[in-house]
């Protein structure tokens, strides 16, 4: 079944002071950005096999991904602090056009992306009994899944225009 093939560790990228909770990859494979549980955002030179601290670098990284919570393009989906709720996942569509965000309450919101304004505009439906574990865009961009916590279900979402049609250029 393997072929003869087996996978070795390379090297280990360590820095954060806590569990891994998301990744995304660069266009070239050649950077990493990660997430961890106390909410710090670091990027890995994957060239180096090392942290990249170099501002200017990682402003002109394209990511492949957009798995990350935090980061510049996605620092609108949080909400304010009243709230008291925590995004637990996000997804980009293939176009990157749109945002969807899962949070702790069982939400799931609709933004433009990038999402680079304070308390940005958008749409959101509760449909989940708790917390939000992931969201993902089908390859058409037409579709979302999104899977719950505690509810234990998942669910398939149709982009629709307010008129209810199958086209999402009106979000």
């Amino acid at each position: 079944m393997d072929d003869g093939q087996v996978y070795r560790k390379v090297i280990a990228l360590q820095g954060h002071g806590n569990f891994l909770t998301h990744i995304d990859w660069s266009v070239d494979n050649m950077f990493l950005r990660s997430v961890s549980g106390n909410y710090d955002l670091l990027y890995w030179d994957l060239q180096e096999m090392k942290q990249e601290g170099n501002k200017q670098k990682i402003r002109g990284i394209k990511w492949e991904t957009n798995n990350c919570i935090l980061g510049y393009n996605v620092m609108g989906i949080w909400p304010s602090r009243d709230r008291g709720t925590d995004i637990n996942t996000v997804g980009r569509s293939n176009n990157h056009q749109i945002l969807v965000a899962g949070d702790n309450y069982g939400f799931l919101s609709l933004f433009r992306y990038p999402c680079t304004s304070f308390k940005a505009e958008s749409h959101e439906s509760k449909h989940h009994s708790s917390h939000v574990t992931g969201t993902k865009f089908l390859f058409n961009d037409q579709v979302v899944i999104s899977s719950g916590g505690v509810d234990a279900v998942l669910l398939q979402w149709r982009l629709v225009d307010k008129k209810g049609r199958a086209h999402y250029d009106s979000i």
